[in-house]
């Protein structure tokens, strides 16, 4: 399965989802949960494997040239964001190689593209990546069910204190470990 680390927001996280083999670390670039490109840079050079998503998930105007210069300074894999977004975007030169994970309603048509959102969940279940919460109960048929799994990282006030009981429990109750 995929597995999906949402809003990381520092080096413990991202560390975190490399040793879990994640294959996305996604950072949201828009909000008060989003870091400063140079710390994303930072972070993304201590880790192995995972490969990085932008959380596009906001209410601004996006252009090509913000998108573009993120492109410039980081080793961006991927786009998470509304449909809108991904149909102005995904179909340009500059960012077809890349992944996209859609969120929100609006896919009514069979795109390139995982879904990242509760409302597409029946139509592409071999597409979806389901947001699961860290303290609920879950069986392993939640990984034959789809295409792989998310969760979102917690804030904290000192990252080297970090509690990653609920981590360890989760990947331990699905048989990841």
């Amino acid at each position: 399965p995929i597995f999906k680390f949402n809003k990381v927001r520092d080096l413990s996280d991202a560390r975190y989802a490399s040793a879990m083999m994640a294959q996305w670390v996604g950072f949201e670039m828009f909000g008060a949960s989003a870091l400063p490109v140079a710390a994303i840079q930072e972070i993304v050079g201590w880790i192995n494997g995972p490969q990085l998503i932008l959380e596009l998930n906001t209410e601004e105007t996006i252009t090509e040239n913000r998108l573009l210069s993120w492109m410039d300074v980081l080793p961006v894999n991927g786009f998470e964001c509304d449909y809108a977004t991904f149909k102005t975007f995904s179909v340009k030169n500059e960012f077809k190689h890349l992944t996209w994970l859609i969120t929100g309603s609006g896919n009514e048509e069979n795109v390139n593209a995982f879904t990242h959102s509760e409302e597409l969940v029946e139509s592409a279940k071999e597409k979806h990546i389901v947001k699961l919460g860290l303290n609920e109960k879950y069986d392993k048929s939640v990984l034959e069910t789809y295409k792989g799994i998310s969760i979102d990282c917690e804030p904290a006030e000192n990252p080297a204190l970090k509690n990653y009981e609920y981590w360890n429990n989760f990947f331990e109750e699905l048989e990841l470990v």
